[in-house]
């Protein structure tokens, strides 16, 4: 595979390819993988830390600049920063639990056999059910703490060949490692 145009539209696989070409020495190549995965997916914070690592190769300064993307993106979904009023904190919940709620989606898309066990898909189906429902919560930060605990919740059940996809660059990812337990 020698062109980021070859590869599947699946962000994951090409991410996965990029990381793979900048181990194998080939820093350049995966600078345009990542590039190519930004086209279609501007909020990808893996691709910005992709990128990164590729550009830190030979450009100190395109790589901070590609880290501080990614860690913005992160920062932007994370409900638990402080001074957040509590409708903020309820609406980062919210986006949180909706990406959670597409981890194993994502991962099934590029991971055959990658189902969820019977309890998770139950657990989806509520969130689903939630996540429909627009009604202003009578407290937007118990709310925000029952989004937040069913979000980890979600991101726990996934199948184990998928929580090796997601990287520490991934906002979702990084956000869901630093939750409270």
């Amino acid at each position: 595979m020698s062109r980021a145009q070859d590869l599947p539209a699946d962000p994951a696989v090409e991410e996965n390819v990029g990381k793979l070409l900048l181990e194998f020495g080939l820093p350049q190549e995966s600078e345009d993988v990542f590039r190519e995965v930004l086209k279609n997916s501007k909020d990808d914070a893996g691709a910005y830390a992709g990128l990164g690592d590729a550009e830190a190769q030979w450009n100190y300064s395109a790589a901070r600049d590609e880290y501080r993307h990614a860690q913005a993106l992160a920062l932007a979904l994370d409900p638990t920063l402080p001074r957040l009023r509590a409708k903020e904190r309820y609406r980062r919940s919210r986006k949180l639990l909706e990406l959670a709620l597409g981890a194993p989606d994502q991962c099934g898309a590029s991971h055959a056999g990658a189902t969820l066990p019977a309890s998770a898909s139950e657990l989806a189906d509520r969130v689903r059910k939630e996540l429909a429902d627009r009604q202003r919560p009578k407290s937007y930060g118990d709310a925000a703490d029952e989004s937040l605990a069913t979000a980890r919740q979600l991101w726990e059940s996934r199948p184990r060949s998928c929580q090796a996809i997601a990287g520490p660059g991934d906002a979702l990812t990084q956000v869901m490692m630093h939750l409270p337990r």
